[in-house]
């Protein structure tokens, strides 16, 4: 990458020697075609100046896409472009390489040829061919950002800051770049590249352009400070002690089983009450219907209404009838006439 003014000038890391080599020709089959041998672990492709393979357009971004060499895989990386970037007439996010991929930046095309190390350079055939990113080890560290929520151990091989909201960690601050810097492991371990901002990454204050990481780093990334952790280990710690989160969804699914279980209680309860207000009113017509028969019984047959009072017994004697002689029917109404004179009396 050209200087940049201000860049402390210090070892960088290097690519092991049993890194695979890589070979990029950029426009290929035009007169403008033109190859590199790279060997370095992050090849800058856009239309910036600080780019290691400019390509001026409309369609570039100053910062576009990347290409990683770990030391083991060849990785394409797009920098979270609105135009994206194709590899074999498909649109990638992380891509890994093999020899004669053939990568798309708007009109421009990109081949890539890579070779392992044991094979002698005018080999072309490398053997070596990652379709998955899978196999990728993660980086392995955790971000803790100023003023943002701390970010989780780096699960992807290549993390990528910036100010898109499309970045994985996007730091909403007018001096830090579209695309700023990237995480990755180079040989296993844990790398920052800065992608040719405007301000600049620094490490522990020192201006980097591509620097090994360690937990207990502090990265400024424009005005915007990001401390350094252990993924690992706060990854295992996590996962031996329950978060708040945890513990508090817990409390809710304990609470949500005791109220399900009143309210069953609640519905087998008013079910009795139903049943019950059946039967009390199956008894109720039972009771009235036997009150019916009673009433049946008492009032004789064709009669309106049952005597309202009591009517002497002289009046069902005739003063003008003479004796006669007592029928039974006759004694048992003089019996209860003399029955009732004596309750009255």
């Amino acid at each position: 990458m050209p200087s940049i003014p201000g860049m402390k000038a210090t070892p960088s890391p290097t690519l092991p020697s049993h890194a695979p080599r890589v070979r990029i020709t950029a426009g290929v089959g035009t007169v403008n075609q033109k190859t590199w041998n790279v060997r370095r672990p992050v090849t800058l492709i856009g239309s910036g100046q600080n780019c290691h393979i400019l390509l001026p357009g409309a369609a570039v971004a100053k910062a576009h896409c990347a290409i990683i060499n770990n030391g083991t895989h060849v990785l394409l990386k797009d920098l979270c472009t609105p135009g994206g970037t194709r590899c074999g007439g498909t649109s990638v996010d992380l891509h890994g390489l093999k020899d004669g991929d053939v990568v798309e930046i708007g009109d421009f095309r990109i081949q890539v040829a890579i070779q392992s190390a044991c094979l002698r350079s005018d080999q072309t055939a490398s053997g070596i061919r990652l379709d998955e990113t899978g196999s990728v080890p993660p980086i392995g560290l955790s971000l803790h950002p100023s003023g943002h929520e701390p970010r989780g151990v780096l699960r992807s091989p290549v993390y990528v800051v910036g100010r898109r909201e499309e970045c994985d960690l996007t730091l909403a601050d007018p001096q830090v770049s579209l695309a700023h810097a990237l995480f990755f492991c180079l040989d296993g371990r844990a790398v920052v590249s800065d992608l040719g901002s405007r301000t600049g990454t620094r490490i522990n204050g020192e201006r980097q352009s591509l620097a090994y990481l360690k937990p207990g780093d502090v990265l400024q990334i424009g005005p915007c400070e990001v401390a350094i952790g252990d993924g690992e280990s706060e990854s295992a710690a996590a996962s031996k002690r329950p978060s708040a989160l945890v513990q508090a969804e817990a409390a809710l699914r304990s609470r949500e089983a005791r109220l399900a279980e009143r309210e069953a209680a609640l519905e087998r309860k008013l079910l009795y009450l139903n049943e019950l207000e059946k039967s009390l009113q199956r008894r109720e017509e039972q009771i009235n219907e036997l009150a019916r028969r009673v009433r049946e019984s008492l009032v004789p047959a064709g009669a309106a209404q049952p005597f309202a009072q009591v009517v002497p017994m002289q009046e069902f004697i005739s003063p003008d009838a003479g004796p006669t002689a007592p029928s039974p029917a006759a004694d048992a109404l003089d019996r209860a006439w003399r029955i009732i004179r004596r309750g009255n009396a």
